[in-house]
């Protein structure tokens, strides 16, 4: 169940983590595994995505089967996206040619 949620390498630097996420799924009753599962499947939160009204970072995972990148990071960002046309980059005076903020 868990080889999914790892890749290969992190697992094999990590077995302590990957032997204890083991031990979580293991001491779930599987009827309330099930239902977890399904109430993640039948969620859609798409028509909330336009509420978040705070800086937002998206991280994708490139190996993430479950939620790929494209679509699934790329449609978050863009439903997030904002424009503010009041903001400027600008240069830290105490190193101005350090990069931009």
């Amino acid at each position: 169940m868990v080889s999914g949620w790892f890749t290969p390498d992190w697992a094999a630097a990590h077995p302590e983590f990957v032997q204890q996420a083991i031990k979580m799924i293991s001491n779930t009753p599987d009827d309330r595994y099930a239902e977890c599962c399904s109430a993640i499947a039948a969620w859609d939160g798409r028509r909330s995505l336009g509420r978040i009204n705070t800086t937002t970072l998206v991280i994708g995972g490139s190996q993430d089967s479950g939620t790929p990148v494209n679509p699934h990071a790329k449609t978050l960002a863009a439903s997030i996206y904002r424009k503010f046309s009041t903001a400027r980059t600008w240069r830290s005076s105490s190193n101005p040619t350090g990069p931009t903020v």
